[in-house]
């Protein structure tokens, strides 16, 4: 009987012990997520525009009461740092999915009835009489508020409308019906100068006369990222080898119309914490000739690499001290002529490691003269306008597709936008519009 007490007991202990450190985990990673989000909410730029006067505001196209601001702000990922539209689109569809297998309970017996109000249409951008109805009563709206809505019997005005075919809370910009089959109707979504208020998926088609859609083209096209100036490929040790995104510091510092290669040599500067460059190196003959890595620090980013420089270095990886994706490195100081970059914090905490053991190789690349260091949700979501030609009784449709973004956030469909054409309604190609 004492040794099952005593079995018990250290069984209790043992089961008590692991419950405990499994709580103290969660607890800490909980607090270390809840600290990560709290430095990308301090550092965001909204932070710094939300301090300037009302004249600068106005003059940057910012929104008076920065709501799209606060919004973006609250949609944040604690974990990532940015938000993930992608994401939207792809859980509106599993939800579809389980509504149609799934009822309200008492649906059968006790539906719901609309009690109103139902005379309230909201904002309404695309508007159109059904071609088939030849009385004229028909009528198709798509609202921004969300949705696409019929009303059969329009000079009715007790008559309500009922929305139809694609998600509610999906917004319509424009509707257009084929000229040379009036069963065809294409509907854009996504209202592209909103600051990302209105965000849509692309061009739905029906083929039935309106009873049913089909997303055909456009739509969200893989997971967010960042359109990086420059790439930092690390050519040895094979343990880290690849190809990293890092942003180009363009005001102030040098080019990178040619690559440069090199091998890193971290700075220190001799007071905690030595790799921060926040004072004289004293490493200047290791970095002499080298690229110098830099962590992140206190001190303005241009005095940072001027020392290095001073020391004889051919370049910068500047080191992230946050998770998420590099910054754009603000500076003014127009002495600085090597080119300077900043990697995320993982990537470069990686070359940083790999130092340890021995030399660290990297090649420095310009990326595209377009590329806009900001956030990007791929893919079509902004449709401005449908134009549907009758060209000897082939129709053609034309879709303008434009972008949208937070100020200062996400850019949405940045990578697509553009005037596409398509002859079978289905497969779409960009038309190379002369740039005037």
């Amino acid at each position: 009987m004492n040794k099952k007490i005593l079995f018990l007991s250290l069984l209790l202990l043992v089961v008590s012990s692991v419950v405990f450190k499994s709580l103290v985990n969660n607890e800490n990673e909980t607090e270390q997520l809840r600290k990560q989000h709290a430095e990308f909410l301090k550092n965001h730029p909204f932070q710094k525009t939300g301090e300037l006067p009302k004249q600068q505001r106005k003059a940057q196209g910012l929104p008076p009461n920065a709501y799209f601001e606060q919004k973006y702000l609250s949609e944040i990922n604690p974990n990532t740092g940015k938000t993930h539209k992608e994401n939207v689109y792809k859980l509106q569809e599993r939800l579809k999915k389980q509504r149609a297998s799934q009822k309200v309970p008492g649906e059968a017996t006790n539906a719901w009835v609309e009690r109103g109000p139902d005379n309230v249409g909201g904002r309404t951008r695309a508007l159109m009489f059904d071609p088939n109805d030849a009385t004229n009563e028909t009528v198709f709206a798509g609202g921004v508020a969300g949705g696409l809505w019929k009303n059969t019997k329009i000079s009715d005005p007790a008559n309500k409308w009922v929305r139809i075919g694609i998600p509610e809370n999906l917004a319509v910009s424009c509707i257009v019906a084929d000229p040379n089959n009036s069963q065809i109707f294409y509907v854009g979504t996504g209202e592209s100068y909103v600051n990302g208020d209105v965000n849509g998926d692309g061009l739905w088609k029906s083929t039935d006369g309106g009873s049913s859609w089909s997303n055909v083209f456009g739509g969200v096209s893989g997971a967010t990222y960042l359109d990086a100036n420059s790439t930092v490929t690390v050519n040895s040790p094979a343990s880290i080898a690849g190809v990293y995104i890092s942003t180009l510091a363009t005001a102030f510092g040098g080019d990178l119309n040619s690559p440069i290669t090199g091998d890193l040599v971290l700075a220190d500067d001799g007071a905690s914490p030595n790799s921060d460059a926040c004072t004289d190196l004293i490493n200047a003959a290791a970095i002499n000739g080298k690229i110098a890595i830099i962590r992140r620090g206190d001190c303005p980013f241009d005095e940072k690499i001027k020392r290095a420089q001073d020391a004889g270095a051919i370049a910068v990886v500047m080191v992230n001290n946050i998770d998420g994706n590099p910054i754009a490195m603000g500076g003014d100081d127009v002495s600085i002529t090597i080119p300077a970059v900043m990697t995320p914090k993982t990537d470069g905490e990686a070359m940083i490691s790999a130092l340890v053991s021995g030399a660290v190789n990297v090649t420095l690349t310009k990326g595209a003269d377009n590329a806009t260091n900001a956030l990007i949700v791929p893919g079509i979501q902004h449709i401005n306008d449908i134009v549907v030609r009758n060209n000897g009784g082939v129709s053609e449709i034309y879709v303008a597709a434009g972008e949208s973004g937070y100020t200062g956030g996400a850019a949405l469909g940045a990578d697509s936008f553009g005037l596409y054409k398509s002859v079978d309604g289905i497969n779409f190609a960009k038309v190379n519009v002369p740039k005037t």
